[in-house]
């Protein structure tokens, strides 16, 4: 093996003896996968080592959002499909009632995919 080459592969076997990942080294001494694993099968990494990277992996994380982003998307979608089917065409009288009843009652929201209406004092509206 060259120097050059005998000092990367001593770099690489330093650098997976901390815990670095196959890709981790790659970015870092600019060599190959298939090299590095070639140099570097004889030093696993740990059980926990391997899911730290797995969890923390920010490629992994944005692939997960994208994926329930896309999920809760056509879930919806298909909500308000259904929806359109069982209402119809609302009149604009409809629209004109349902926006009062809405301004009228008071707000909350306790979660991310909740929202209530309702209304402090539900005889207020009687006495007035």
């Amino acid at each position: 093996m060259a120097k050059r080459r005998e000092k990367e592969h001593d770099q690489a076997v330093q650098l997976r003896l901390k815990g670095w990942s196959y890709s981790q080294i790659k970015d870092k001494l600019g060599i190959g996968k298939g090299t590095l694993s070639g140099w570097l099968e004889k030093y696993p990494l740990s059980a926990s080592r391997i899911r730290e990277l797995r969890d923390l992996n920010p490629r992994r994380i944005e692939n997960f959002r994208n994926t329930m982003r896309l999920k809760r998307e056509k879930h919806l979608n298909e909500i308000y499909q259904l929806m359109r089917v069982k209402i119809g065409r609302l009149s604009k009288r409809e629209l004109l009632i349902a926006g009062i009843f809405l301004y009228w009652g008071e707000g909350t929201k306790s979660g991310r995919a909740s929202v209530c209406v309702s209304n402090t004092d539900p005889f207020e509206a009687y006495q007035n």
